[in-house]
């Protein structure tokens, strides 16, 4: 995950309580924030092989208080990988986090969720299901919920089109709920506002909320018909939530690139994040992703830190009319340059394109945000928005 200041982990600590009676062990962590400012909601990852000594059932404490956290387990071999769990922090501050034995596995309330199930009742789950290519009788509509994969938190919501398009959406949403598994089945139509929110961006042929696209020389290519696409779900909540898009074989000029998109999401956050790693590289590509520009005439740059670079539109670029301010976040080491693609006569058009550096099989993340006047009525001021990109 892109950060901007470091986490530091300490070695595990054993503990041991003042009463003579009982004495019971805790694990300590303590994360170090180095940043000079506050920071909110902050995703702490701490791999298993940090954590000596783990109780088959834990708590975790901040302060005497018990906070959500999850295992994650990505390899599928039945032992978790990863402890998660999110945390506000001071300026310079040093928290110490304590793992206390439990008698049971806590359960909390999901704050995240990927669906992506079938249309048609009683909705299966569709994770195995192969990407929807020009040539089948059928189309993504037909099949698949939403078209495709959705994610959310209590923030916000995306969805892919499990098709040639290969473009990203936003579900804008009004109450804190995940509700996006319930959205467009049943007879609830999410291009009409519902209590919970609805479809808000037009995407149209555009790169819309922060989809890929591979530029070889002065032409950019759609991840559009690759030879086989799949989905893999890695990780689903409370928390976090993490899934690939595969893309095997995508062809230019008889070549064959792998392409791996892994976008995940965590709780109380208007962005997801996208890893993307390429595979085949002849030298002289370039990853592109970009923004919707059909409603907006002006591509902000913020320099958040010394490491990072955001590129924003501010305008009535969502549905009913309503303000959207939508944001993409990359490393200053792997931005190449920005382009503003054609309006028609081209395969992606209306996009304010950013274009970034590719090494074979080496990861590139960047960070998409949403901010939906109806969310937050501050987002309808250009200003707060722009200023809340800063936090």
């Amino acid at each position: 995950m892109m950060q901007k200041f470091l986490i530091l982990i300490i070695p595990v600590m054993a503990l041991f309580s003042c009463k003579e009676a009982k004495k019971t062990e805790l694990e300590t962590i303590t994360i170090r924030n180095d940043q000079t400012k506050d920071v909110l909601n902050k995703p702490i990852a701490i791999k298993a092989e940090q954590i000596k000594n783990l109780p088959k059932a834990f708590k975790i404490f901040d302060n005497g208080k018990e906070i959500p956290y999850q295992l994650d387990d990505f390899d599928k071999d039945g032992k978790w990988d990863e402890i998660f769990f999110l945390s506000d922090f001071k300026a310079n501050e040093s928290k110490s986090f304590q793992i206390q034995p439990a008698e049971s596995a806590p359960s909390y309330s999901p704050k995240v969720a990927v669906t992506f199930a079938e249309i048609k009742p009683p909705h299966k789950k569709c994770y195995n299901a192969l990407r929807v290519r020009p040539l089948d009788t059928v189309k993504a509509s037909e099949l698949y919920q939403m078209e495709g994969p959705a994610w959310e938190n209590d923030v916000v919501g995306f969805r892919n089109y499990y098709d040639q398009r290969n473009a990203i959406d936003i579900y804008g949403k009004q109450i804190p709920d995940l509700s996006l598994a319930k959205a467009g089945i049943d007879g609830q139509n999410y291009h009409e506002l519902d209590t919970w929110g609805m479809d808000i961006l037009h995407v149209g042929s555009s790169l819309g909320a922060g989809a890929i696209a591979l530029k070889k020389g002065d032409q950019i290519y759609r991840i559009g018909n690759p030879e086989k696409s799949s989905f893999e779900l890695v990780a689903n909540g409370p928390l976090r939530a993490i899934f690939n898009l595969n893309h095997h074989n995508f062809k230019i000029d008889n070549h064959n690139y792998q392409i791996n998109h892994q976008i995940s999401i965590y709780a109380g956050v208007p962005f997801y994040e996208s890893t993307v790693t390429v595979k085949g590289l002849e030298g002289d590509e370039e990853l592109v992703t970009g923004i919707v520009n059909l409603h907006s005439d002006t591509l902000y740059t913020l320099e958040p830190d010394s490491q990072h670079l955001i590129f924003a539109t501010h305008a009535k670029q969502a549905e009913k009319d309503t303000y959207l301010g939508m944001a993409i976040r990359v490393n200053k080491s792997d931005f190449v340059k920005t382009l503003d693609l054609p309006d028609k006569d081209a395969d992606i058009t209306s996009s304010y394109a950013i274009v970034l550096k590719l090494k074979e099989n080496t990861p590139v993340k960047f960070r998409f945000y949403a901010n939906w006047e109806n969310q937050n009525k501050k987002m309808a001021n250009k200003d707060y928005f722009l200023k809340s990109l800063l936090q």
